[in-house]
């Protein structure tokens, strides 16, 4: 419990009153001073019993959303005592940017339940804590304030901005890995490369009847993968070499009947890494919708190897793994790249994202494309997100290596951004992804 400044006063005028009362022989003076010390017992009896039969819970029905989706949130609050509540304050003490729990509910009768939602535009990615949830309360008078803490007991992941990419073009080239690769392989393609013998599990769609009735046993066919190659994503976290600009988000919240017609925005903070980090959710979003194999490598807050897959599975483990990454490597990103060439096989392809300037990358980018390796560098423009270093000897050498490289600078419509680069056709190559 709380002792607010009222009660001090209150206090302090009693005393006075007591003394003057008895000094002066005033009755009036003294009745005055029993009134306020009465008051004041109420008010702690009052406070005392505030928040006695409060229940309070809050739930959602996802854990897992993208930024600039709307997150809805439902809260219950119930008053299960013999007596009423006058006022209650909620403190959202959560993660969430805009607190959109925090409320103040008056007149709860006894057995009533109060229920309420927000919905709140998400903007920022990773691991926000529901909770925890401070309820206050206190007499009618001011003199004291008592509060409950409810821990948070759930948790929303939330994954990086994923940007609504089509047609992106990808020309084929003389990709040896272009060819269909014989394995087994559990996931059902285009591609059917063979019979084998049923084995327990195997799905009945499977089963190929005009072998299976020649040969008087129950066969399933084989699929190959998908001929395209695999692309790797590097994504460059080095904290010397990502930039951020002091604009703040505003947190927003949206009203009941502004949900129905909202559209998730593209919302993005003025930050280098946010970029890059969208980017790559982005494209690998697209690419293995597209039925092609992804795989990341980043050194953030440690290495991250994840190798080229296919399906959904893969997606949700790439964006719930970008949406944990943050700027805080202690590699150079062309060492980075070096360190992991050998994993880079002709058929591969490679999406480079960086803000750096480093001309040691330029080698490494010129040594990967004599391999006959494609590679596509998406460049985000240190200068436009605050940073004061001149990259005009980085551009140089980019040109004269005849690397094709896209710059992206802060506010850019990314969507466009990432249609150019696939415009592009590599000068000194005639690989492509």
């Amino acid at each position: 419990m709380k002792i607010k400044r009222n009660f001090w006063i209150v206090l302090f005028a009693s005393f006075i009153a007591v003394i003057s009362g008895i000094y002066f022989q005033n009755t009036f003076l003294l009745r005055f001073a029993y009134l306020m010390i009465l008051i004041l017992l109420i008010g702690v009896i009052w406070t005392y019993l505030s928040l006695e039969g409060i229940q309070y819970k809050r739930t959602s029905r996802e854990s897992r959303m993208e930024c600039g989706q709307v997150f809805a949130e439902s809260y219950e609050l119930k008053n299960i005592s013999r007596f009423p509540k006058l006022w209650l304050q909620i403190e959202d003490r959560s993660e969430l940017p805009s607190q959109a729990a925090s409320r103040l509910v008056t007149r709860i009768q006894p057995h009533q339940i109060r229920y309420f939602e927000s919905l709140t535009v998400l903007t920022q990615r990773g691991e926000i804590l529901l909770g925890p949830t401070e309820i206050l309360s206190g007499d009618p008078f001011g003199f004291f304030q008592k509060s409950r803490s409810i821990p948070a007991v759930s948790k929303l992941v939330v994954l990086p901005l994923v940007l609504s990419l089509e047609n992106l073009i990808t020309r084929k080239g003389n990709l040896s890995g272009s060819k269909a690769r014989r394995e087994s392989f559990s996931e059902i393609t285009p591609n059917a490369g063979g019979v084998r013998d049923f084995k327990p599990g195997d799905s009945f769609s499977r089963i190929h009847w005009k072998t299976s009735a020649r040969k008087q046993s129950w066969m399933v066919k084989e699929f190959d993968q998908d001929p395209h190659s695999d692309i790797w994503l590097f994504l460059d976290a080095d904290q010397k070499k990502h930039f951020r600009l002091g604009r703040a988000l505003e947190p927003r919240i949206l009203l009941p009947r502004e949900a129905f017609h909202f559209d998730p925005q593209k919302i993005l903070p003025s930050d280098s890494f946010e970029y890059s980090v969208s980017i790559a959710a982005s494209l690998s979003s697209y690419f293995l919708l597209e039925g092609r194999g992804i795989g990341l490598i980043c050194k953030g807050q440690q290495l991250i190897t994840i190798p080229p897959e296919r399906g959904e599975r893969q997606r949700y483990k790439l964006l719930e793994n970008l949406a944990y990454i943050q700027p805080q490597g202690d590699l150079a990103f062309s060492a980075l790249i070096q360190s992991h060439s050998d994993m880079l096989v002709k058929g591969n392809s490679v999406i480079l994202i960086s803000a750096t300037n480093d001309p040691e990358l330029v080698l490494v980018t010129d040594l990967i494309i004599r391999k006959g390796i494609p590679v596509s560098f998406f460049r985000i423009d240190p200068r436009s997100f605050g940073n004061v270093e001149t990259d005009d000897q980085f551009l140089g050498e980019l040109d004269r290596k005849g690397i094709s490289f896209t710059s992206i600078h802060v506010d850019e419509d990314l969507e466009k951004a990432i249609q150019s680069q696939f415009w592009k056709f590599p000068v000194r190559t005639k690989y492509f992804l």
